[in-house]
């Protein structure tokens, strides 16, 4: 016993975005928050990769001075 299961057709929001216009606006304020939050989260990788970098340096540096 088979059951044929009909799944309606939506379209893909993601690849096909909305025509009108408050779905539009959605789809701004969606994507600044998008860009904020990216921005956000690489000014952070950053300034961790740095504090990081200064960090290994300062232990190299201390360990060549205790070698000599």
């Amino acid at each position: 016993m088979s059951t044929l299961i009909e799944v309606p057709n939506q379209p893909d929001t993601i690849t096909n975005p909305p025509e009108s216009l408050p779905g539009l606006l959605e789809w701004s304020v969606l994507g600044l928050i998008a860009v904020f939050l990216i921005k956000g989260l690489w000014k952070e990788f950053c300034e961790s990769e740095k504090a990081e970098r200064e960090l290994i340096n300062k232990l190299i540096d201390n360990h060549l001075k205790n070698k000599d």
